[in-house]
């Protein structure tokens, strides 16, 4: 599980900065924020629309933080990344392949 620390704030304190960038994906879309920390923080968005029920909403939550977690994506610098989910993720929950989408998409982000 990826600690509190790295879990950025979504209500209301993204609502006056500007997004760096702002890249699509099949399954997601995501929003950077320059932060002035040594680390990276990640938020998710789950719309009850995507998913009626909490413990999917949940669920998929915990695959996406874990999957920050191992690939150590959290201790890069100087990034606020927020990830909103669209609806297309339902269709295709039971099979993963909005893993490889959001690892694409992911190290876009963080190369250097």
């Amino acid at each position: 599980m990826l600690a509190k620390k790295f879990k950025l704030p979504i209500q209301g304190s993204l609502k006056n900065k500007k997004a760096l960038k702002f890249l699509k994906g099949g399954y997601f879309h995501f929003k950077i924020f320059e932060n002035k920390l040594n680390y990276s923080r990640f938020g998710i968005i789950i719309s009850n629309k995507i998913f009626k029920k909490s413990f999917l909403r949940n669920k998929l939550k915990r695959i996406i933080f874990e999957k920050i977690r191992l690939e150590k994506l959290h201790l890069k610098p100087n990034r606020d990344c927020l990830i909103i989910v669209l609806p297309e993720i339902a269709k295709n929950f039971s099979t993963t392949p909005f893993i490889k989408d959001l690892e694409i998409n992911l190290e876009k982000i963080f190369k250097k």
